[in-house]
C-alpha cells in the first residue's frame, strides 16, 4: 500500500510540471540554435537538489520580473528535460539509453549535485558492465575521471582494466589516449601485466604521438630522445624497472636509455647488479594481482607447485603467470560465480582471508575445476597457510597423501573444495561457516577452526611461461 501511495504522490508531483501555471524559475539550458527555455518551481528544485538550493538563494539569483533566472549552458536540453523530470518525480529509467546518453546524465548529475542520482548510474554501469565493456570502456573511464565524484565507476573500472589490461592496451583509440588516462593505469599495484609489456606498451603510446620519428631509432639523434622522453616523464618513474629480468631490461629498456632521467638510470643499474638493493627513485613497491599476498608468497607458491623445499624463485624469474580469475569482493562470494569464472580453466590454486582469524590459507589443483561427481585424481595438489600475518615465516604446505580423493568433484553450491573434508567451501563463502577444515585426505589441517568464513578470496590461473 505504501508503494502505491508513493506512486501516486510522484505522478501528482509531475503533473505540477507538466499543467501548472505558477513557475517562477526559467532556466535557459543549452547554447545557440540548441538552447531551450524550462519552466520550474524553485520549492522544488531547491529541495531536491544543493547546487539549485544555492542557485536560488537570494545571494546567487538573478531575477527578472518575478521570474528567478538561471543558465545551464553546459548541459543539452534533451538531457535536462530526463534530469528536470526526475527531479519532480524521483523516477528515471536508463534501459535501452544510448550508453551515450546515460554519461550525458551522469554529467548532468555532478554538475547539479544530484548525488543519489550519480550513485544509482554508477551502480546501473556496473550492473550492465557486459554491454559495454568491449566498446566504450575508455570513453566511460574518461567520463568518470572528469567527474570527481564518480568514484565508484572509475575504481570499478581502474580493477577491470588491472586484471584484463587488453581493454585498454589493445583498444583502437589507446594511442590517443591523453597521458592524464594512462597515468592512473600505470600506477595500479594490481595491473596484471609483467613489467616488460608494461613497458613495451608505454613506449608503443609514445612513439604514437611522434608518427614522424623513424622507426629504426638508430637513426635518431638527440632531438628524439630529447622529444619521447618530454613526452613520456609522467610515464617513466611509474614503470617498476626492478621487476623486470635483466635480459628483458637489456633487450626492451636499454635501446631507450637515452629517454631515462640520469639519476633513474644508475637506479636501474644498481638494482640489477647490486643484489638486495631497492630502487629509490619512481615507485618502489612490487607490482601484484593480489590483495592478499605479495610477490614473496606467490614466488613461495611457485616453488611449491614445482616440488622446491626452499625458497627458490624471484619476482623476475618466476616460471608461471598468475593470472586472476575471481575476487570475492569484486565478483561476488557466491559458488556459482567461482564455476563461471572457474571451470575449465586448468591449474588453479585459490587463497582466502579467513574472518575468525584472518589466517591466509589456499590450495592448489593442478588439473582443474568442474561439477560433477566423483573425483580428480592427482599427486600434485596441495594446501598451504600463510598465518594470519601472511608472512613468508608462518609459511606452511600440506600435501595430499590420497591421490584418488585429492579433488572431490560436486554441485554447484560449492565452490573449491580439497580432499572429502580438508578444505570446502560451500554457498556464499563470506557467510558464518560456509567453509570448513578438518585433516583427512591431506597431510595436515592447514587451520585450526573447524569452520568459518572468507572475508576475501582470489583464484589464479597458472600459466607455463
Amino acid at each position: 500500500m505504501s508503494f502505491k501511495l508513493l506512486t501516486i504522490f510522484s505522478n501528482d508531483i509531475i503533473n505540477l510540471l507538466n499543467n501548472s501555471e505558477e513557475f517562477n524559475v526559467a532556466i535557459y539550458v543549452g547554447e545557440g540554435d540548441n538552447q531551450k527555455v524550462f519552466q520550474a518551481h524553485s520549492l522544488i528544485l531547491r529541495a531536491r537538489s544543493s547546487y539549485f538550493h544555492t542557485a536560488l538563494s537570494k545571494q546567487w539569483v538573478r531575477k527578472e520580473g518575478d521570474d528567478n533566472i538561471l543558465r545551464q549552458p553546459n548541459i543539452s536540453p534533451q538531457v535536462f528535460e530526463i534530469i528536470l523530470n526526475y527531479i519532480y518525480s524521483g523516477t528515471i529509467s536508463l534501459i535501452d539509453r544510448d550508453i551515450m546518453e546515460i554519461l550525458e546524465i551522469l554529467a548532468a548529475s555532478d554538475e547539479l549535485l544530484l548525488n543519489d542520482l550519480l550513485d544509482f548510474i554508477q551502480e546501473y554501469l556496473i550492473e550492465t558492465k557486459n554491454e559495454w565493456l568491449h566498446s566504450s570502456i575508455l570513453k566511460i573511464y574518461q567520463t568518470s575521471l572528469a567527474h570527481g565524484s564518480c568514484e565508484k565507476l572509475r575504481e570499478f573500472i581502474l580493477a577491470t582494466i588491472s586484471s584484463d589490461p587488453e581493454l585498454l592496451f589493445k583498444s583502437a583509440n589507446f594511442l590517443s589516449l591523453d597521458v592524464s588516462l594512462l597515468t592512473p593505469i600505470l600506477k595500479r599495484d594490481d595491473l596484471d601485466m609483467a613489467e616488460d609489456e608494461v613497458w613495451e606498451q608505454v613506449i608503443r603510446w609514445g612513439l604514437a604521438q611522434h608518427l614522424s620519428f623513424s622507426a629504426n631509432i638508430r637513426d635518431w639523434g638527440t632531438e628524439q630522445f630529447q622529444a619521447l622522453s618530454s613526452t613520456l616523464q609522467e610515464c617513466i618513474f611509474l614503470v617498476r624497472f626492478f621487476q623486470m629480468s635483466s635480459s628483458d631490461l637489456y633487450d626492451k629498456v636499454w635501446p631507450f636509455r637515452a629517454i631515462l632521467p640520469p639519476e633513474l638510470e644508475d637506479d636501474i643499474v644498481r638494482c640489477h647488479l647490486k643484489p638486495g638493493s631497492k630502487p629509490t627513485f619512481g615507485v618502489n613497491t612490487p607490482r601484484g594481482n593480489s590483495t592478499l599476498v605479495g610477490h614473496q608468497q606467490m614466488s613461495r607458491i611457485a616453488d611449491w607447485i614445482d616440488r622446491k623445499d626452499s625458497p627458490t624463485y624471484t619476482g623476475v624469474d618466476l616460471p608461471y603467470k598468475f593470472k586472476l580469475l575471481v575476487r570475492g569482493t569484486r565478483d561476488g562470494f557466491d559458488s556459482q560465480t567461482f564455476h563461471a569464472k572457474c571451470d575449465e580453466q586448468g591449474p588453479t590454486f585459490v587463497i582466502m582471508k579467513i574472518a575468525v582469524s584472518g589466517e591466509v590459507i589456499g590450495g592448489y589443483n593442478p588439473i582443474k575445476w568442474q561439477i560433477g561427481t566423483g573425483h580428480l585424481e592427482t599427486r600434485d595438489s596441495f594446501l598451504f597457510s600463510f598465518g594470519n600475518r601472511g608472512c613468508l615465516e608462518d609459511a606452511k604446505i600440506s600435501r595430499v597423501l590420497r591421490a584418488n580423493y585429492a579433488i572431490p568433484l560436486k554441485d554447484e553450491s560449492y565452490g573449491p573444495c580439497f580432499g572429502d573434508k580438508d578444505l570446502s567451501m560451500q554457498g556464499n563463502f563470506s557467510h558464518t561457516d560456509s567453509c570448513s577444515c578438518k585433516e583427512d585426505d591431506y597431510e595436515a589441517p592447514i587451520v585450526k577452526h573447524r569452520k568459518f568464513s572468507a572475508v576475501e578470496y582470489e583464484v589464479f590461473k597458472v600459466i607455463k611461461k
